[in-house]
């Protein structure tokens, strides 16, 4: 290999390209044409997408490289056949392939060298926002590639021409032919041309702009530049044909051979399946349990979406992701698994399949574009199939997680046999129906929907159905005690239960368990319906299981980690990970809870067991955060004539329960009168019900006492002990909300073949939950809107409880999945601070136009009390002249009211259009500062090279012959 000559070659190509100004206008026409296309200025969607990536330039750069590489390399072969100068190239010593790579070099090269111009774009974003650095990697890994294919094409239509222009058109044609393959397939759907859309340059490219890096794609950009610099092979060999026809034919045949070689390594790296996901979050490459889904896989699945190509900005990041899963799964899945997306619109014979075959209809969601509310029907739907059966998700809802839910469809719709979920018909029935109380049809509640998207659900009055893999038991306080030993035999053969007890279940009171079975709460409605069976023993039955549980106490909690919300009551407790100044409420160790980023309980109950019964083992799962305490049933609601009232929060007394760990003790400690601070409390503790649970034993570090104080006064407890000598740290007493239970049942009667008080020769599971409302509907449709601001994990926990139980672990870690939206936070806070300024306006307008009309109805009450006021005047003429001054003031207040209420209107329609113009400025300015910051640096490099150009020129010129 003579590299001396093929570096000279290169470096000569690299430095005539830039060595004139042509050079530098295709440079910067290349970067405004990216820099239109990733930003899109003149229809804002950069920023109504709100997101740090170049995801709108992706589908566009294949037509932005179809005119910017045939420029660059129009004259790599033309302009040498136009000069002459090819004969001298080609008696150089050196061979056709290695000329054709130094020129190929040199191409190379001023591309890389435009496309690092456009690197600026990531600078760009990193100033807008947080983007993620492992998908700008696979982005720009795609363009250089993609590139490098695309110039090895401009130069094979150089070599075929002497004239650029030629070149160049030739160029274009040859690049956009590249998406026929796309098109014809599209056009043939369900026939054998189907699979060559994989041939297209776009399809190739996509997977690059989601940040994964797939084997087939690099075979493919690789081997498309193989099989271009061997067309210009060809063609620079051809001086060598003698027969020429017949060489000819022989050469098409050899490029036909690669291309086919070519295709079957695509189809052969699809085989494989190699992906790299590169991206931070790793969320586009598909987690071991989703992989183990697929390889389970017994029989085909086909998976088909109706998608709308446009969709709201509030849910671009949706579809953006469903698409990339979907194409993983398609590529992962082999011949398991088939995918088809339908870009579906409005009244097309799409839309018409998708509601006839699966009833998947367009959804109305708000659309807000430049500040205006707007209503859109869009397509985000899925159908799964597998033989005769077939699991729908009419709508993809922008919080679901996208991986787990397209995992979960397939697994459900492949598998033979389901397992069954039991549910207990209890006081509340959540299968909905007909309430005699109300007269009204109660809704079915969303965990039975979502249920079933997994499991064969049933009902079951009496005895769980055999197979039953977990039983779900709802408000077990309500039970008869008939249906209590039902639970209790199931647990005692070694079943699976999960109940949800709630000493204060908001939907209804009247299923406290503090109410009768049959509460009349209404005198004067009178009870209707049959009547219900007394309510069983529910404390024996968790203390079966080794469990405590007050039906009367309700916890409350002092942590609100949503400071927007200060008016919350502490009765809803959050449960967090751990942070600065608090504790985590979450098991980190264990599956079901970790990784979790908050759960409310509604006012739940408080869960305890003792820790000396070795038949059972307790795993606490979800506890209180702050300071925490409890209420009794009676200081939360009143019974009135009209049935249960709540009582207003001002009448709690809220004292929380403060833990004191002595950790050490000093060589000069007090220990008799550490002892004595927890037995005679001093007055100013200021103790209340009981002020400490036990003696302070010292024989053991640590050691705890806790205080039924405000966690102020035990603080001063604390310092008090530190005084004495003892190190101490305080922190608020743990209440737990929900727990895991493994171990062999005490029979707690001797109804269903068991023997009060004998202790099961089988293993039970059961997950205990101190709160019903944890699983209302709400929070499934709080879930579906995917609030950026609310992420509530109520829903896993309780999928992740009965999947824990029912032993179906794969969708666990799958269903903690999030993406995270890297969007443009420079910009948010830009919108956020001109929005913040508009509604302060707004504020101050309604304010005053207020304040007008109650100075005008003020001065028509005196009159009329002026009036009123009057001795001279008899009731009869004071009444007449009252109402004649209340109807003439009445129409001039009405008056005045009409003009001040469009005062307002017009005041406010004018910071809204001024807070919109302000935001467009903002994005124009940010905008032209990315153009400058864009295109400063080639400008910069290009005057500093015609500058030397000239001052090199002059200095070869005669002194007498410059000019003056």
């Amino acid at each position: 290999m003579n590299t001396k000559t093929m570096w000279a070659i290169a470096k000569r190509d690299f430095l005539a390209y830039f060595g004139s100004l042509t050079g530098y206008v295709f440079v910067l026409a290349f970067i405004l044409l990216t820099f239109l296309f990733a930003f899109r200025p003149w229809t804002g969607d950069f920023f109504v997408a709100n997101k740090a990536t170049l995801w709108l330039l992706n589908p566009w750069f294949p037509l932005v490289l179809a005119l910017f590489a045939p420029a660059v390399t129009m004259g790599s072969w033309a302009s040498e056949k136009q000069q002459g100068t090819d004969a001298l190239l080609l008696t150089l010593p050196i061979q056709d392939w290695e000329l054709i790579v130094a020129k190929f070099a040199a191409c190379f090269g001023v591309y890389s060298v435009a496309l690092a111009f456009t690197l600026v774009y990531v600078c760009v974003l990193e100033f807008f926002g947080d983007p993620d650095l492992g998908l700008m990697f696979a982005t720009y890994l795609g363009y250089w590639l993609l590139g490098a294919a695309a110039l090895a094409i401009g130069m094979f239509s150089s070599a075929l021409t002497s004239n650029q222009t030629v070149a160049w058109i030739l160029g274009v044609t040859f690049l956009v032919l590249t998406e026929c393959p796309r098109f014809l397939a599209g056009s043939a759907e369900g026939t054998w041309l189907e699979p060559f859309a994989a041939l297209s340059v776009l399809e190739r490219y996509r997977s690059f702009g989601d940040g994964v890096i797939s084997l087939q794609d690099l075979a493919y950009l690789v081997g498309l530049t193989a099989v271009a610099l061997y067309a210009n092979a060809l063609v620079l060999g051809s001086r060598h044909w003698t027969i020429r026809r017949a060489r000819m034919l022989h050469g098409i045949l050899r490029l036909a051979s690669l291309a086919v070689a070519g295709i079957s390594l695509v189809f052969l790296g699809e085989a494989w399946g190699a992906r790299l996901d590169v991206t931070s979050a790793q969320m586009l490459s598909l987690r071991p349990e989703a992989r183990k889904v697929l390889a389970e896989l017994q029989r085909p699945v086909r998976i088909q979406a109706w998608i709308s190509p446009r969709v709201p900005q509030s849910y671009q990041a949706t579809r953006e992701a469903l698409l990339s899963m979907l194409r993983e799964f398609d590529a992962r899945g082999g011949e398991m698994v088939k995918v088809t997306v339908h870009e579906t619109e409005l009244y097309t014979e799409e839309a018409k399949a998708a509601e006839v075959n699966f009833g998947i209809k367009p959804r109305q969601v708000e659309a807000v574009v430049g500040g205006r509310r707007s209503v859109e029907e869009i397509f985000l739907g899925l159908a799964f199939t597998s033989g005769s059966r077939q699991v729908v998700i009419p709508f993809f809802d922008k919080g679901l997680p996208v991986q787990y839910e397209l995992t979960r469809a397939i697994g459900a719709v492949a598998q033979l046999e389901r397992s069954k979920i039991a549910v207990m018909s209890s006081g509340v029935d959540l299968f909905g129906g007909f309430d005699f109380q109300t007269m009204n049809r109660r809704e079915e509640w969303k965990l039975l929907e979502d249920l079933r998207k997994q499991y064969e659900v049933t009902k079951t009055e009496g005895t769980a159905p055999v197979g039953t893999a977990v039983l779900v038991v709802p408000l077990p306080s309500s039970l008869s005690q008939e249906k209590m030993d039902v639970v209790a035999k199931h647990l005692y053969d070694g079943g699976k239960a999960i109940f949800f007890c709630d000493p204060y279940p908001e939907f209804d009171l009247s299923l406290a368990p503090s109410m009768p079975a049959n509460p009349r709460t209404n005198p004067f409605q009178p009870n209707r319906g049959p009547q219900k069976p007394p309510k069983g023993n529910v404390a024996a039955l968790f203390d079966a299981m080794g469990v405590t549980w007050k039906k009367d106490r309700i916890v409350w909690d002092d942590y609100n980690p949503h400071p927007e919300w200060p008016d919350i009551p502490r009765e809803l407790v959050f449960v967090a990970p751990a942070g600065e100044d608090r504790p985590s409420g979450f098991n980190e160790e264990d599956p079901i809870t970790s990784g979790l980023q908050e759960v409310v309980l509604i006012f739940p109950g408080e869960l305890s067991w003792s820790s000396e019964d070795q038949d059972v083992e307790v795993t606490p799962l979800l506890w209180t955060c702050g300071l925490a305490g409890t209420h009794d049933w009676r200081q939360m609601v009143q019974e009135g004539f009209f049935g249960l009232q709540p009582l207003p929060e001002q009448s709690r007394i809220y004292e929380g329960r403060v833990d004191v760990v002595v950790r050490e003790l000093k060589t000069n400690a007090d220990k008799a009168g550490i002892v004595g601070l927890t037995k005679t409390p001093p007055s100013w503790l200021g103790a209340s019900g009981g002020w400490a649970a036990s003696e302070l034993s010292l024989d053991a570090l640590p050691a705890t006492v806790f205080y039924d104080v405000p966690l102020s006064r035990a603080r001063l407890a604390a310092s008090e002990l530190v005084g004495m000598g003892a190190l101490v740290d305080v922190r608020p007493h743990q209440r737990v909300l929900a727990l895991k239970i493994k171990g062999r049942l005490k029979a707690p009667s001797d109804a269903q073949g068991m023997s009060k008080g004998k202790r099961s020769e089988k293993t039970f599971e059961a997950i205990v939950v101190a709160d019903m409302d944890m699983v209302s509907n709400v929070f499934y449709s709080l879930r579906e809107q995917g609030r950026a601001d609310l992420t509530l994990d109520n829903v896993t926990f309780v999928a992740n409880c009965i999947d824990a139980l029912a032993g179906e672990h794969s969708y666990i870690e799958l269903r903690k999945l999030r993406p995270k939206h890297r969007t443009l936070t420079y910009f948010e806070a830009i919108t956020k601070e001109f929005e913040l300024k508009e509604s302060e306006a707004i504020k101050r307008a309604r304010d005053e136009a207020e304040k007008k009309l109650a100075e005008a109805k003020q001065r028509f009450e005196a009159k009329v009390k002026k009036i009123e006021q009057r001795t001279d005047l008899d009731a009869r003429t004071k009444a007449i002249q009252v109402e004649a001054v209340r109807r003439a003031e009445q129409r001039r207040l009405d008056l005045q009211e009409k003009r001040i209420k469009d005062a307002e209107a017009a005041k406010i329609r004018l910071e809204k259009t001024q807070t919109h113009a302000q935001i467009q400025r903002a994005q124009l300015h940010l905008l032209l500062g990315a153009f400058v910051a864009s295109t400063v640096l080639p400008v910069l490099l290009g005057v500093v090279v015609l500058v030397r150009k000239i001052l090199l020129e002059r200095a070869g010129v005669d002194v007498a012959r410059r000019r003056s």
